[in-house]
């Protein structure tokens, strides 16, 4: 149960901080070139847009320490649907057992 709890936590913790970003006048629209990037990274990739928006808001580009950042943003994304997906089969396969 605890475990359902910190997965639920870690999928909209994110997304809850971007939305709250962007209602706010902090000028995080103005980060990113269309919103479309925006909202795809709000759908996809939450942990890599904060990142993102990290980097160019406090150094104006991604490089050095925020590349760092951002590629372990990805990773922590991508290992979030790889999760996702390794659970979906796992339900397939103990469904058609029964």
């Amino acid at each position: 149960m605890f475990n359902h709890f910190l997965s639920i936590v870690a999928m909209l913790a994110p997304r809850a901080f971007i939305l709250m970003l962007w209602q706010t006048n902090w000028g995080f629209r103005n980060l990113f070139t269309s919103p479309l990037w925006l909202t795809v990274g709000f759908c996809l990739a939450p942990y890599a847009t904060l990142a993102y928006a990290a980097a160019i808001y406090n150094n104006g580009s991604v490089g050095g320490y925020w590349l760092g950042l951002l590629v372990v943003a990805g990773i922590v994304d991508g290992f979030h649907w790889a999760g996702s997906i390794r659970r979906n089969q796992y339900i397939k396969k103990k469904l058609a057992k029964t």
